[in-house]
């Protein structure tokens, strides 16, 4: 008996492994089989002829899974791992998402990255049974044929362009997994909420997605079950990339709560940095949706959606730094502009505005959120090469070369 494991719906233009696992494309972009799959040809594209693309057509293409030692001719117990992997897989694709792009953009969800496993024991496969799981076990369904037994392309999913992925932060992901490193282990707890929340699928409710993100957040950095403190934590680590307060971002979202329970708390936290206000405000739709069954007893800074959106943009960049801090990892340019982005878009109240959009009378066109961040992206490149100049010709901050600055002839 032989079983293939393969990700119908990703495509992938090489090999990549984590965590031990190798995800391989089965065909080239020539059509040909990679070496690695060539003695599985007959079998897959015989078990692919189920698979179909949105016009009904079987497709032929897909990532197969491997292990170094033994290929593709893999077993169940190897299924813990390959999930683990695979979820690690989909978070360096997820870092790499974006979002109100003026043109397409890259962008995946975790329904792409499903896996499918599926035993055989002739050459030619004919036959195909559908196991799924039941609580009291599991369900079976057969007499079917391969190719006639059809399994269609989720409306969420496309396989049009391969994936994208952050090479870089896949590596460090590797490396952590590999050193069974802190920050790995809270990642095999917080990614499959991470996963369920962010399969874009009709079926999950926002509030549903909201409680899996904000517990997502909360196994990560090991808080606990208590808003002030998951804020406190993002807020120190956020700090650095810290641009707007609380007041000033509460000019345009006026629904942000000042807690007035203690003089002090009333005090601080206009002061706060927006992102430290955002998280304590996402733990508590957290906590509303999951003990009353809804958030809407009072007004809130962030629809649910703007909620999810945010947690979305912020969780990788939140594990980017705890790999950093643990040294597997240092941001990138775009990196920080990200994390320098993130006030700035909790403070807007436009995402979705484009350059196109027109002023309504006579007020400044709102900055979208791809604006926003080309705009950070901009300044930083500026202030890199300018700090760099200075570097390398320190007289041109005076003429001796002191820190006295230039002399204004204005």
């Amino acid at each position: 008996m032989s079983l293939l494991v393969f990700l119908p719906w990703l495509r992938l233009q090489r090999e990549h492994c984590v965590a031990g696992v190798e995800f391989r494309p089965f065909r080239d972009e020539g059509g040909k089989a990679t070496p690695p799959m060539r003695g599985a040809v007959t079998a897959l594209t015989k078990i692919l002829s189920s698979y179909r693309d949105r016009r009904g057509r079987r497709i032929d293409n897909c990532v197969c899974v491997t292990l170094p030692d033994r290929g593709w001719n893999l077993s169940e117990d190897d299924f813990d791992a390959i999930r683990w992997a695979t979820s690690l897989l989909f978070l360096s694709a997820w870092a790499c998402n974006e979002y109100f792009p003026r043109f397409a953009g890259r962008y995946v969800n975790s329904e792409t990255f499903r896996f499918v496993g599926q035993k055989y024991s002739r050459p030619r496969p004919r036959y195909i049974g559908l196991v799924s799981r039941r609580r009291d076990g599991s369900t079976w369904d057969g007499g079917y044929q391969h190719g006639e037994a059809k399994f269609s392309i989720p409306a969420q999913c496309s396989i049009r362009d391969s994936a994208a992925l952050d090479e870089g932060f896949l590596a460090a992901l590797d490396a952590a997994a590999a050193a069974d490193a802190r920050t790995a282990r809270a990642l095999k707890l917080s990614l499959p909420f991470v996963m369920l929340s962010n399969a874009d699928d009709e079926a999950m409710s926002l509030n549903a997605e909201a409680i899996l993100m904000a517990s997502a957040f909360e196994q990560l950095i090991s808080c606990p079950s208590k808003s002030f403190e998951l804020g406190r934590k993002i807020g120190a680590m956020l700090h650095s990339f810290g641009s707007k307060t609380v007041a000033e971002a509460k000019q345009a979202r006026p629904g942000i709560e000042i807690d007035t329970s203690k003089p002090e708390y009333a005090a601080a936290q206009p002061r706060w940095w927006v992102h430290r206000k955002w998280m304590e405000e996402l733990y508590d739709v957290r906590s509303k949706a999951a003990h009353r069954g809804h958030h809407q007893q009072r007004e809130w800074g962030w629809s649910l959606s703007e909620h999810l959106l945010m947690a979305a943009f912020v969780f990788p960049l939140t594990v980017k730094l705890l790999l950093q801090h643990d040294g597997y990892y240092a941001l990138t340019e775009d990196d920080e502009a990200r994390c320098l982005a993130v006030d700035a878009l909790l403070a807007a109240t436009r995402w979705d505005a484009g350059e196109d959009d027109e002023e309504n009378d006579g007020e400044e066109r709102p900055a979208g959120w791809a604006t926003i961040l080309t705009d950070v992206r901009t300044r930083l490149r500026w202030d890199r090469i300018h700090a760099r100049i200075f570097a390398e010709h320190p007289s041109l901050l005076g003429g001796d070369g002191t820190d006295e600055g230039p002399t204004s002839t204005s």
